[in-house]
């Protein structure tokens, strides 16, 4: 697998988008944000291809001057196991951070589990720490 760095939000596919679970937002919503988050030096994104086909997304935002770094979201094809990309994932957030020298990494994930045992909810790591782990029942 090769990935792309920067590339146009808009060019992400329709269902890795819609495939995001507990999003706040429309597909049309996405779209009509792509232009900004284009342009805001801020943002940053990385796609995983597969044969020149986006099959995962990862993109978030940075903020050099508090030196932290926010994963907003990952997004895969669902025949992909995490385990399988989270090291192309890791390597390029880890580039940022270096980039940056940032002090601090947020993430929220609605698949603790992949990362604390069985814990079906929400997440937030800081400095590849967990700090906080919610339950689908404190949601």
């Amino acid at each position: 697998m090769n990935y792309a760095i920067n590339i146009l939000f808009e060019d992400v596919p329709k269902k890795l988008i819609e495939q995001i679970n507990s999003r706040n937002f429309t597909y049309d919503d996405y779209i009509s944000m792509c232009p900004l988050y284009n342009s805001l030096p801020t943002y940053w994104n990385l796609a995983l291809l597969e044969d020149d086909n986006i099959v995962g997304f990862v993109w978030g935002t940075i903020e050099p001057l508090e030196k932290f770094l926010h994963v907003v979201r990952i997004t895969m094809l669902k025949r992909l196991r995490f385990d399988m990309v989270r090291m192309v994932f890791m390597d390029y957030i880890h580039k940022v951070e270096e980039k940056y020298g940032t002090i601090w990494t947020f993430f929220i994930s609605d698949h603790a589990d992949l990362f604390v045992g069985n814990s079906n909810g929400r997440m937030k790591i800081s400095n590849g720490q967990v700090v906080e782990v919610l339950t689908n029942e404190d949601l």
